[in-house]
C-alpha cells in the first residue's frame, strides 16, 4: 500500500469517527435534553430535508433504491476483488499472496466502516431526533383519552355508514402509471393542503415514489417505508389499491417529521380525507374502518361481525382482496421483518412496538366523538 492509500485511508477514519460521535451526540441529546428535538425538528431538519429532496425529488424513481442495489453489486465485486490476490499469480509467494488480501481487506473495512458512519449519520439526523420531537397530538391541541366499547361501536358505525354513503370504486386490477403518477401528485397537494390548517406541516412535500421492485416489500409485508438517507416517502405499487393513498400520506408525514407511527396513520388520514379526490377519501375511511374495526373484533367480535355484514358488498370485496394479497407473502421472511420492525420502533422510544400502527383509533376516537361534537 503506497503513502497516498495510507493517507487517504487515515482521512477516512477520521471522518468516520466524526460522523460518528456526530450521530451519538445527537442521539443522546435528543434523549436527554428537553426541547433539543423540537428545535432541531423545525429548523436545521427542514432545512436540510428540503436540501436532500430538492436535489433526488425531480427523479421519477426512488434513488435509495437505485443505491441498494449499487450497494449489493459493489459488495459482491469487492468479494470478487478479495479473491483475486490469491489465484491471480501462480507463481508468486504464498505468503506474500495473503499479505496482499490483508492489505486489501483493510482498505475495503476502511472504506465500509466510513459508509456505515455516514448512514448511521444520516439516519440520526433525518430520522432518529425526529421521534423524540413533540407529537403531533401535542402541537395540533388533540387530548385522546380513555374509550368505552360502546363508543368504539359508535365510531365503526360512523365509518361504516361513510362507507355506505362514498362513491363505490372498483379496485381489483392493478395500478397502472397513471394511477400511481395521478395518486402521488394528489397525495402532494392533499398534504400540502393539510399544511394550511397545521403549520407543523406546511412545507414543500416532495413527489412520492413507487419502488420498481416492490416485492422486496411485499414480502416483508410492508406497504411502504420512508428513507431518511435520500429523504424519499416510497411505497409498494403491488399492494391493494385502496391503501396507496393513505400509504403515500403516511410515508410524506414521516418526511414532514413525525416518526410516531399512529401519527403518521392520523395524520394520513387528514390528509386524505380533506382530499377533493373522492378515491382519497374513499381510502381514509377504509383504512380508519380497518384499525378501528381490528380493536372492535378484539372488543366485541359480536358487533364486530353484525356491523362488518352490513357494509356493501364492494367494500368487503376490498378487504377480501387484501387478505389474500398479504397472505400469500405470509412466510418466516415476513414475521421475521415484523419482529425487526417491532424492535426497532421500541428501541426508538414506541413501547408498544408494531402495534403502535394500531394505536392511532384513539386519535380516531377523539376526532369523530370528540373533535366533532365541539364543533
Amino acid at each position: 500500500m503506497n503513502t497516498k492509500d495510507t493517507k487517504g485511508n487515515h482521512i477516512l477514519l477520521c471522518l468516520a469517527g466524526l460522523l460518528l460521535l456526530l450521530s451519538l451526540g445527537g442521539s443522546l441529546a435528543a434523549r436527554q435534553l428537553p426541547g433539543f428535538a423540537n428545535l432541531y425538528s423545525h429548523s436545521v431538519y427542514r432545512l436540510s430535508a428540503r436540501i436532500f429532496y430538492t436535489l433526488d425529488g425531480w427523479l421519477p424513481f426512488s434513488l435509495s433504491e437505485l443505491l441498494l442495489y449499487l450497494l449489493l453489486l459493489s459488495l459482491l465485486l469487492l468479494c470478487f476483488r478479495l479473491y483475486r490476490p490469491l489465484s491471480e499469480d501462480a507463481h508468486a509467494d504464498r505468503e506474500e499472496k495473503r499479505r496482499a488480501r490483508r492489505r486489501l481487506a483493510r482498505r475495503y473495512a476502511e472504506r465500509l466502516l466510513f459508509l456505515l458512519s455516514l448512514l448511521f449519520f444520516l439516519y440520526t439526523f433525518h430520522c432518529g431526533i425526529n421521534y423524540y420531537r413533540d407529537s403531533f397530538s401535542i402541537e395540533a391541541g388533540i387530548q385522546p383519552r380513555s374509550y368505552s366499547a360502546a363508543e368504539l361501536r359508535t365510531l365503526c358505525g360512523q365509518l361504516a355508514e361513510e362507507l355506505s354513503e362514498e362513491e363505490a370504486f372498483s379496485s381489483s386490477e392493478a395500478a397502472d402509471f397513471a394511477f400511481l403518477r395521478s395518486a402521488g401528485k394528489e397525495g402532494q397537494r392533499a398534504m400540502s393542503r393539510l399544511g394550511t390548517r397545521y403549520p407543523r406541516l406546511r412545507l414543500h412535500y416532495p413527489y412520492p415514489k413507487p419502488l420498481l421492485l416492490s416485492r422486496i416489500l411485499s414480502v416483508q409485508q410492508l406497504t411502504g417505508i420512508y428513507s431518511p438517507f435520500t429523504v424519499e416517502a416510497n411505497y409498494n405499487r403491488e399492494m391493494p389499491r385502496y391503501s396507496i393513498p393513505f400509504t403515500i400520506c403516511h410515508e410524506l408525514s414521516h418526511l414532514a417529521g413525525y416518526m410516531q407511527e399512529e401519527e403518521a396513520n392520523f395524520i394520513a388520514f387528514l390528509a386524505c380525507r380533506s382530499s377533493e379526490d373522492p378515491y382519497f377519501r374513499y381510502s381514509a375511511s377504509l383504512s380508519a374502518f380497518v384499525y378501528a374495526g381490528n380493536e372492535l373484533a378484539k372488543a366485541d367480535p359480536k358487533s364486530y361481525h353484525t356491523l362488518y355484514q352490513t357494509l356493501p358488498a364492494s367494500v368487503r370485496q376490498e378487504f377480501s382482496r387484501e387478505q389474500e394479497f398479504w397472505d400469500h407473502y405470509a412466510s418466516a421472511v415476513s414475521d421475521a421483518a415484523d419482529r425487526l420492525n417491532d424492535h426497532y420502533l421500541k428501541a426508538n422510544g414506541q413501547s408498544a412496538g408494531t402495534k403502535s400502527y394500531g394505536q392511532v383509533v384513539d386519535l380516531l376516537l377523539w376526532y369523530y366523538l370528540d373533535a366533532e361534537e365541539g364543533k
